[in-house]
């Protein structure tokens, strides 16, 4: 984690680093870079240069437009997309005015001390999380996901399946695998990285994140108290009202009652994700004190 600078830093000692999106699982992520790419015109680093197969023996860094937005040509969501980016030199290149990756550990090995990354993260309570990944799944793994008597899974027949994930943020944070146990000391670890290391935003609050994230960095002149022009707010209502349409695509042949708090399937994917929901509490607390200074 040294690639990545401490969350308390001065306007000047970020000049020269890059702003790098942790991209948790089904927390945010396409809407930041729509958010990032076509109301804010960024160029990004994370995974959408790549559509072409040829650009993986190009030499050279260039951007490319996808999406609606320009990016760079490299893949950040894999541990040889990450070192065909460190043979570029993209951490010190000077082209990517954002980065994206799922891979914390790994990405930091982009940077330097003098080119750092500067981490910012969207935090979603772990049961919603779970929640949202079952409706991408029923997307795109029909077949895969019929559940009892192949009338379809429900959100209980997934809440008790293997796709729930176990602690996905902690044990990303502390580089723990699924089959090894997490104790009260990874907790504090966990922690104590977001603490010194991240900006950290919410789901429950992404229009709310969103300002924040660009009055640290100075995205849209909203350093030092700027404002954020007009347009550019409209079009972050525009692209997280749209990215939270999608992630509600499945959820009218679902049955709602069974999201609630104290459902079996709540219960039953919160007993999977304790130090997540511990981390999630903590983040609130984090985002609301981080809020607080700007």
């Amino acid at each position: 984690m040294d690639g990545f600078g401490s969350v308390a830093v001065s306007e000047t000692a970020m000049f020269n680093d890059v702003p790098i999106f942790w991209g948790l699982s089904f927390s945010g992520g396409t809407i930041m870079e729509s958010v990032l790419g076509q109301c804010l015109k960024l160029v990004q680093a994370s995974d959408k240069g790549m559509q072409d197969g040829d650009e993986r023996d190009d030499l050279h860094l260039r951007t490319v437009f996808a999406n609606g937005s320009t990016y760079l040509n490299v893949d950040l969501s894999n541990q040889e997309g990450i070192e065909r980016a460190s043979a570029l030199a993209l951490g010190t290149s000077g082209m990517a005015d954002v980065a994206h990756s799922p891979l914390l550990h790994e990405v930091s090995e982009l940077f330097t001390p003098t080119n750092q990354g500067r981490l910012f993260v969207m935090s979603r309570h772990p049961v919603e999380r779970e929640f949202a990944r079952f409706r991408y799944m029923r997307r795109w793994k029909e077949g895969k996901l019929l559940g009892e008597h192949n009338k379809g899974m429900t959100y209980t027949d997934f809440a008790h399946s293997e796709y729930v994930a176990d602690n996905w943020m902690t044990r990303t944070l502390v580089q723990k695998k699924e089959d090894e146990e997490l104790t009260a000391k990874d907790m504090h670890v966990a922690k104590e990285i977001l603490r010194r290391k991240a900006l950290v935003g919410l789901y429950s609050d992404i229009m709310g994140a969103t300002r924040h994230y660009a009055r640290h960095f100075g995205w849209d002149h909203a350093r030092n108290g700027g404002k954020l022009n007009r347009g550019t707010l409209s079009c972050f209502e525009r692209a997280i009202l749209d990215g939270m349409e999608k992630d509600l695509e499945q959820a009218g042949y679902l049955v709602e009652k069974d999201t609630r708090e104290g459902s079996v399937a709540w219960g039953k994917i919160m007993s999977k994700n304790k130090f997540d929901f511990e981390l999630y509490i903590y983040s609130q607390q984090l985002y609301k004190f981080q809020i607080s200074l700007s």
